[in-house]
């Protein structure tokens, strides 16, 4: 497998020689042979550092390693790797100096030129080791954009190996700057998604630059795919799929006005050409997010129906405007072309997750990252989608792989607090994540409402007080946030106004779960404010809610407060102690005449009736 990664490298063939060093890293990481060679075919600058440090810490010695990083500016060169001035040397002697030529001079002459020879033909394929092993030199410059094309080279070009160069010096070299950042993906999952097939593959026996342009758009060398494709549009000025797939290569090469006018051009050229309509819809949202597409979408669809991508752009638009219904409807449609997409299963997920079917969200979300493992963004909708069906271990687990790659994303940090929250024992790591969340985006109403609730949890009143605060004002209809500020004033000692607020509260509730919560935590907050009458009644009806939504522990708490407080309630009274002494009389238990009547008739507590009956 060596073997054949090196000498795929050497044919330029850079996705395949990725992914056979990437299987034999995932095998034996302490092989500095593979990553040297990986930092040959990696496409970003911060990779390349990563290969050569891991190079290094393998093989401190190892000078390709060293001199890689010092050209890439992660290592402060030595003195012994300090370029030296060309020496002037006086090549041929003066005339009168030179000797004769007999056949001893001869040879040592020609041995000389021979080590001469020698020498510049090592320092030329020197010179093109390092070309071909750190890139092209205007890229790392930054005069081309890093990751829209990549420089083949031409087969036969031969790649260092891991003992290429002489060590100059065995002391080990402190890197200036190194790379910190979390190892790539692709290094760690394996790329399991097929991408899909070209939608539009018209023959152009007329023009071969139209076919090699598809050849290079499906290796990925959009840069020569646009020489390709330009040269074909000047052949067939007429088709309108050579504008269609130069506004694609623009688009990937994040040229985005220039593939407008591509996509333009094919429209002009053929108004019937479904997939311009898509492509300009595409551009169009990335320029503007808030600009309307339907139109182009509408009409792709319907010069194609079975155009399975314009029903996924167009779900994605709908997904964005909160029409989750539509959304499904489009990707189901497009699922008939696009059934093994990865992005299908994302924005199925997405649809299913917002419009609270968490299971068969969780499921598409599954489904996503077994398509294709290095699919970023499926890792936020999996924690969200175990987090929705609570599971927030595995929720975090997912969760923090995202956040490793992804730190700019407010959402994931709000998730992965919840997730903390959730389980219990992480308190202060949730308070981190929402604090990361918050000053990314300060107008966030879940991380506020949890960040209060786990202030609420770790006994912070004022803290949780002010979190809750801002979050009830921000969603004013949120019962979780009327609620918890209720229980922050209450902990705080603010009896009344907690009372209050969690009255409040009572016409938010919207099943029997949140009407206890409301009932549980007023009867603790009236009795601490001293109503003991009103917090007997709040227990009261406590325990006549069904017994589904009460937990039991809040009921034997209500029933033994009850006890507690029935007999100051019974004792007040003064017509029990006037009843109390007419229904024992003395001399109605000695007559005779009732002594045929049982014990247990006289001595039951009698109505009005029975008195009566006394008196006759």
């Amino acid at each position: 497998m060596f073997r054949e990664a090196v000498d795929a490298a050497t044919r330029g063939e850079q996705e395949r020689a990725r992914e056979l060093f990437t299987r034999l890293l995932r095998s034996d990481q302490a092989n500095p042979a593979c990553w040297l060679w990986m930092s040959t075919v990696v496409d970003s600058s911060k990779e390349r550092i990563f290969c050569l440090q891991n190079v290094l810490r393998l093989e401190p010695e190892n000078s390709s390693a060293r001199l890689g990083l010092i050209l890439l500016g992660a290592f402060q060169p030595e003195v012994s790797h300090m370029l030296a001035p060309p020496v002037r040397r006086k090549w041929i002697a003066p005339e009168e100096a030179r000797p004769l030529k007999t056949n001893a001079v001869r040879s040592s002459k020609l041995g000389w030129k021979r080590s001469v020879l020698l020498v510049l033909s090592a320092l030329f394929l020197l010179s093109v080791l390092l070309i071909g092993f750190f890139g092209n030199p205007f890229k790392s410059m930054g005069l081309l954009e890093a990751g829209q094309f990549t420089v083949t080279p031409r087969p036969g070009t031969p790649r260092p190996t891991a003992t290429m160069l002489p060590t100059n010096t065995s002391a080990v070299i402190t890197p200036k700057a190194t790379y910190s950042g979390p190892i790539p993906l692709w290094m760690i999952l394996e790329a399991t998604y097929t991408p899909t097939p070209l939608y539009v593959d018209t023959p152009h026996p007329i023009s071969e630059a139209y076919r090699a342009g598809l050849r290079s758009y499906q290796r990925g060398e959009l840069f020569n795919m646009v020489k390709f494709i330009e040269q074909a549009a000047r052949d067939e000025p007429d088709s309108p799929d050579t504008y269609y797939y130069l506004g694609e290569a623009h688009r990937f090469m994040n040229e985005f006005e220039v593939a407008l006018v591509a996509y333009e051009q094919a429209i002009q050229v053929d108004e019937n050409f479904a997939p311009a309509y898509l492509g300009r819809a595409r551009i169009l949202r990335i320029i503007d997010p808030n600009a309307s597409t339907t139109a182009d979408l509408d009409r792709a669809i319907h010069l194609d129906p079975n155009f399975s991508e314009a029903y996924l752009e167009r779900a994605a638009h709908y997904l964005s405007t909160n029409e989750h219904e539509a959304a499904l409807l489009d990707l189901k449609a497009a699922g008939k072309g696009l059934a093994q997409s990865p992005l299908l299963h994302h924005y199925l997920a997405e649809a299913y997750l917002e419009s609270g079917q968490y299971e068969q969200g969780l499921e598409e979300a599954q489904t996503t990252n077994s398509l294709d493992q290095t699919f970023l963004p499926g890792y936020l909708l999996l924690g969200k989608a175990h987090l929705l069906t609570g599971n927030p271990s595995e929720a975090r687990r997912f969760l923090e792989i995202y956040t490793q790659y992804e730190q700019q994303n407010a959402e994931a940090w709000v998730y992965l607090g919840r997730a903390d929250y959730e389980l219990g024992n992480r308190s202060s790591q949730a308070i981190k994540a929402f604090d990361r969340a918050i000053a990314l985006q300060d107008d966030l109403f879940d991380a506020y409402l949890y960040r209060g609730l786990t202030y609420l949890r770790m006994y912070d009143d004022q803290l949780s007080v002010n979190d809750l605060f801002y979050a009830r004002n921000l969603d004013r209809s949120s019962f979780p946030a009327s609620l918890g500020l209720g229980r922050a004033l209450f902990i705080s000692g603010r009896y009344v106004e907690a009372v209050a607020q969690i009255s409040a509260s009572q016409d938010l509730a919207i099943d029997e779960k949140q009407l206890a919560e409301v009932y549980y935590w007023r009867a603790q907050a009236q009795k601490a404010s001293g109503a003991q009458l009103a917090a007997a009644k709040d227990w009261q009806e406590l325990l006549d809610l069904p017994s589904t939504g009460v937990p039991q522990a809040w009921k034997n708490q209500a029933q033994m407060w009850i006890a507690a407080l029935t007999p100051t309630q019974t004792n007040t009274p003064t017509s029990t102690a006037t009843m109390t002494r007419t229904l024992t009389p003395t001399a109605t238990l000695a007559r005779p005449t009732n002594t045929s009547t049982p014990p247990s008739r006289t001595l039951t507590p009698s109505p009005t009736p029975a008195t009566a009956d006394q008196r006759d």
